[in-house]
């Protein structure tokens, strides 16, 4: 092993001794080395600590490059200030008392050449165009930008746009458009410049449908009739279908707001909580699964009195002029009838129903749905975001005259 504080100019302290030349049978080496969390410039190093280790030695090593050394006592380092497009090896060894060093654990990785742009969201949506924007990641120097009809074609391409946002006119009333999004980076490797690209952004969809405002509510039971992974599911294709619709802004543009129930039920957020998509979707992100039973015929009547009753305040009721509609998960079979409740929800909103085939009860989608049209059942959890453009199909067609 080479000693820091030589070739490799870091200094090891006098509590960290070293011993190089005896290894492997008196101390014991790091194992399962990972690195996790990769991007053009850091990258995460964990390992699993070693019996009887005092400390670690770290060295990254790569081409052309003097070595990093790093010296800790915990078994886990983020690495910062890492070259674009370039391959590095790790090597980490423990030590013991008395400095001995144990046999090298080993791994390599390469950092990307470019880091893919970071929250896609439609900033501005009208009946007949779309501006779209998005966080620059490291190393881009510019972006190439898509814009994807309904059935996945490329309509329109823009190259190596250097500004973040993009709008797109003369669009088609009705219809759904995806805009995809790649970062572009421009390296000098052996003498020779090359370009390389991202991968493309979550693809993020909206739905041009028309000028009156949208009040929409999102609706999930947090019960053992799921497991906390199959929650994130269900959270996930909400925020999917929130990032689908116009902009989320107070007073003009989408309003939204949030319930989750169990045998309990409780307001989220409400509509005038959030000012923006991207606020919204980490709120509708971070709620917890709770387990026990659920009771739906409660919370469609705690909707229906907060939301819809001629006593609701003006952070819970509709707007006059909005689309209002309800997006209801239910996982399985209610602890009481819904058929009273779901059929009181139905008369003062649109309701569209969303289920798993064989968890959900299909009688209870059918009861809480307006229309057959607006019972969403997915084949399995899996496969939920399989609903997202039926469901922002539906709205539009709620919207449409």
């Amino acid at each position: 092993m080479r000693r820091p504080g030589t070739e490799h100019g870091s200094a090891v302290r006098n509590n960290f001794p070293l011993n190089c030349q005896q290894f492997g049978t008196y101390n014991d080496t790091p194992r399962n080395l990972t690195v996790t969390a990769v991007t053009s410039t850091r990258a995460t190093l964990t390992w699993i600590r070693a019996v009887r280790a005092f400390g670690y030695i770290l060295i990254i090593s790569a081409a052309n490059q003097m070595d990093m050394v790093h010296h800790m006592q915990i078994a886990s380092i983020s690495l910062t200030n890492l070259n674009p497009g370039t391959e590095y090896q790790v090597s980490v060894r423990s030590v013991g008392d008395g400095g001995v060093t144990s046999a090298a654990a080993t791994t390599t990785f390469h950092s990307l050449y470019v880091d893919p742009p970071k929250n896609l969201y439609i900033t501005k949506s009208g009946a007949s165009s779309l501006t779209a924007s998005w966080d620059v990641g490291a190393s881009a120097i510019s972006f190439n930008v898509e814009l994807v009809s309904q059935s996945g074609s490329v309509i329109r391409m823009l190259n190596e746009i250097v500004q973040n946002t993009v709008s797109f006119n003369s669009l088609s009333t009705g219809q759904m458009y995806s805009v995809r999004v790649r970062a572009v980076s421009r390296i000098i490797q052996n003498g020779v410049e090359a370009t390389h690209t991202s991968e493309a952004v979550q693809m993020s969809t909206i739905l041009l449908c028309s000028l009156q405002p949208i009040d929409v509510i999102f609706i999930y039971e947090v019960s053992n009739h799921l497991t906390a992974e199959e929650l994130k599911m269900v959270q996930q294709v909400f925020s999917d279908i929130l990032i689908g619709l116009p902009p989320v802004s107070i007073p003009d543009g989408t309003r939204v707001a949030a319930v989750k129930y169990l045998p309990w039920v409780r307001t989220i957020f409400s509509y005038n909580r959030f000012n923006s998509t991207a606020g919204a979707v980490n709120a509708i992100k971070y709620t917890k699964w709770f387990g026990a039973l659920p009771n739906t015929a409660h919370m469609l009547r705690y909707v229906h009195a907060k939301y819809f009753s001629s006593t609701a305040g003006s952070e819970f009721a509709k707007r006059p002029n909005a689309l209002s509609t309800v997006i209801v998960f239910s996982g399985g079979r209610s602890s009481t009838s819904i058929t009273t409740s779901a059929r009181n929800l139905r008369q003062a909103t649109n309701v569209i129903s969303v289920g798993v085939n064989g968890r959900s009860d299909d009688r209870e989608l059918t009861l809480m749905a307006s229309r057959p049209s607006l019972k969403m059942v997915a084949p399995s959890y899996d496969t939920l975001s399989s609903l997202k453009e039926r469901i922002l199909e539906a709205i539009c067609g709620l919207l449409a005259p």
